[in-house]
């Protein structure tokens, strides 16, 4: 339930801050256009809708408060931060590097720009750079919190990617003690672990990263979590994941296919062929939804199966999970003769494919 918002300066501010944070934008925004309507060139207040604004997936919007915010305050460096930021979330690089250039000539060595300079030789492949850009960010105490966790991340990710293992642990783990929900952090640790085979605390963390995601911006790595908890064995916490995706997307096919997956690895039949089901009513021509859903009625609806497979391979008669799952049938029903040829078919465009 959104919560009302109070009238003074500093209530709306913290309102906004607040809101933004667990995701009420609207009164987040509400907020801002409060403060804004008394006071038009309030910094704080411009920088705080733009990254509202940015949040809701209005570019354009935030893109004119952080120039405004520019304008006003041309030699701060928080409104050029956020400008970069902006950019370089909508991976347009070369404008965020000269956006960026423009403020490190206006206000030289700043952390929070320095941060993201990391970010950005990070996105040009110079890892080592941009290791050594987060570490200037982070050498002085001028980072606010939430700069602080960035520059921390960022740091951690580009020590990974160039193999200092250890102390990219470190610094994920730093970022994590100034804020528990620091999303991507807790990724980067949680990939991380899976490298030095710590699955167990790989997965606590992949379990934790899913519960932070907001399915309704952050849908591809919400699956993207969901799949490797399901990898990891934590079925009941990837169900949850996806089942929260689906919610309100519900006719996203790779989502419905994993949670299929994920059902039939808890041997709960009916329910998985219900969702393969509306994985093939989402889309009626998938290879890949039509050959999970005629493998889980193999047993239950052998004849339905049976002219699901038949469609496949009628469709994709080269693909190998069409030959696989048409095999497996025939094996199944005791076809022997057509399960060697399809299964020897499959097994070669296995093997020619790579």
């Amino acid at each position: 339930m959104s919560q009302p918002v109070p009238k003074d300066r500093g209530s709306l501010l913290n309102t906004a801050h607040e809101r933004l944070r667990a995701g009420d934008l609207q009164v987040a925004l509400t907020a801002c256009e409060e403060v804004l309507l008394a006071a038009p060139e309030d910094l704080e207040a411009l920088l705080l809708i733009g990254r509202v604004l940015h949040r809701g997936g209005n570019a354009d919007a935030a893109l004119g408060a952080f120039r405004r915010a520019i304008t006003l305050a041309p030699d701060q460096p928080e409104p050029r931060a956020a400008l970069v930021r902006l950019l370089l979330d909508a991976g347009q690089v070369g404008a965020a590097e000269q956006a960026l250039a423009e403020g490190l000539g206006k206000v030289a060595n700043h952390p929070v720009l320095a941060a993201l300079h990391g970010r950005l030789l990070e996105l040009k492949g110079e890892t080592e750079a941009a290791a050594g850009a987060y570490r200037q960010a982070l050498a002085g105490d001028l980072l606010d919190l939430d700069a602080r966790v960035e520059a921390l991340t960022g740091l951690g990710g580009a020590l990974s990617a160039i193999g200092e293992c250890d102390e990219a642990r470190s610094r994920f783990e730093q970022a994590l003690a100034v804020d528990d929900d620091a999303l991507l952090a807790r990724l980067g640790l949680a990939e991380l672990l899976l490298v030095q085979d710590a699955a167990a605390d790989a997965a606590r963390h992949f379990a934790k990263a899913a519960s932070l995601l907001d399915p309704r911006e952050a849908g591809p790595l919400l699956h993207r979590v969901a799949t490797q908890l399901a990898l990891l064995g934590l079925h009941a916490e990837a169900e949850e994941a996806l089942r929260r995706l689906i919610a309100v997307q519900p006719d996203n096919l790779p989502a419905l296919s994993q949670l299929g997956r994920v059902l039939r690895s808890l041997q709960r039949e009916e329910e998985s062929i219900a969702v393969f089901r509306q994985a093939v009513q989402a889309a009626p021509d998938d290879i890949g939804a039509m050959c999970d859903l005629g493998r889980a009625l193999m047993q239950r609806a052998p004849d339905e199966a049976e002219t699901l497979l038949d469609r496949a391979v009628a469709l994709a008669p080269d693909d190998v999970r069409t030959l696989f799952a048409r095999g497996s049938y025939a094996e199944h029903h005791g076809d022997a003769d057509r399960a060697c040829t399809l299964l020897s078919e499959a097994l070669q465009r296995y093997e020619q494919d790579g």
